[in-house]
């Protein structure tokens, strides 16, 4: 009887083990679904060549940011890894930043700062990320961009 339980109990230490290391994953998988269900949370963003589609959650900071819209915003790149703006005014106030581990085509707010990011490549984990939502549609656009450029977002 006591080697039975000494298996379950082992048992479950490896699977629990095994849970954490998939945590950044799991936690992506459930931010992505959140967004997958919110309908008519769309953003088109305007480039001088096109548009691109982001969708947005349904968390508060991205709510802020969606009742700004119209938007125009002047964007620069931010360490080969994303594009930064300043909007006229925090999106963020008051709320206090979950985290995340930034993927390809991830609209954040850095905490800190207060910029907008959208993330063309992926990143490592910061607690002082807000994830907003993602880029659905038109992603080479913004990575094409080598410059400054300005683009105006909308309600789709």
């Amino acid at each position: 009887m006591l080697k039975w339980v000494g298996m379950i109990l082992l048992a479950a230490a490896v699977m629990t083990a095994g849970c954490g290391a998939d945590a950044a994953n799991g936690r992506r998988v459930q931010q992505a679904a959140a967004v997958a269900g919110r309908e008519g949370r769309q953003v088109i963003l305007q480039f001088t060549d096109g548009q691109a589609v982001l969708r947005l959650n349904d968390s508060k900071a991205a709510d802020n940011m969606y009742n700004m819209l119209p938007l125009q915003l002047s964007f620069r790149d931010f360490n080969r890894t994303e594009k930064i703006a300043y909007p006229p005014q925090p999106v963020h106030a008051g709320l206090r930043p979950e985290g995340h581990q930034p993927g390809r085509g991830d609209l954040c707010v850095y905490a800190p700062w207060g910029n907008l990011c959208i993330f063309y490549r992926d990143y490592s984990e910061s607690a002082d990320l807000f994830y907003l939502g993602r880029v659905e549609k038109g992603m080479e656009l913004l990575e094409k961009q080598e410059n400054d450029f300005t683009v105006t977002l909308s309600r789709k």
